[in-house]
């Protein structure tokens, strides 16, 4: 019997994409939050080299998607999708979701990783509280609009603790 490994707060995002490799091969995967020199552009890089079908990137701001595409392997996915998102507007959420659903039936993993933080009151174009508004309420409805979804993984940070 094969033991599962135990990851912990050491553990790289390599060593859980290395254990989970023939998972995510011809998979379509959508990551929010792509940026250069970021958790997005980490998953982004580490999740390509594993070989999925589609590979669905997000981010509000369209030099960000394609500095971080400029340096995956494109040899290793078979498709790359750039898609501008702006989770502080539930007017570019619903833009985003439409376009997704003529190019995937369904998305194997959801990786909701974007996020704010601001230190002065700021609101989304709804008038929700941005934090609150982008990293809750526009991964929700992100999630809500989606086609088929396999799996969801919500990244979060110990910015609480601050």
């Amino acid at each position: 019997m094969t033991s599962t490994p135990h990851y912990g707060a050491e553990t790289t995002g390599t060593e859980v994409a290395q254990r989970f490799t023939e998972e995510m091969r011809g998979k379509t995967v959508l990551i929010t939050g792509i940026s250069p020199n970021s958790l997005g552009e980490t998953l982004a890089l580490t999740i390509a080299a594993h070989a999925p079908a589609h590979l669905i990137l997000a981010s509000r701001t369209p030099s960000k998607l394609q500095a971080v595409k400029q340096k995956l392997p494109s040899s290793s996915v078979t498709r790359i999708t750039l898609l501008p998102l702006n989770l502080a507007s539930q007017t570019s959420i619903r833009e985003a979701a439409k376009k997704i659903k003529p190019l995937a039936s369904h998305i194997d993993v959801l990786i909701n990783n974007a996020g704010v933080v601001s230190s002065k009151k700021q609101e989304t174009s709804e008038g929700i509280e941005l934090t609150f508004g982008t990293n809750h309420i526009g991964h929700f409805l992100l999630t809500s609009l989606l086609p088929n979804i396999t799996r969801i993984v919500n990244v979060s940070s110990l910015g609480y603790k601050l």
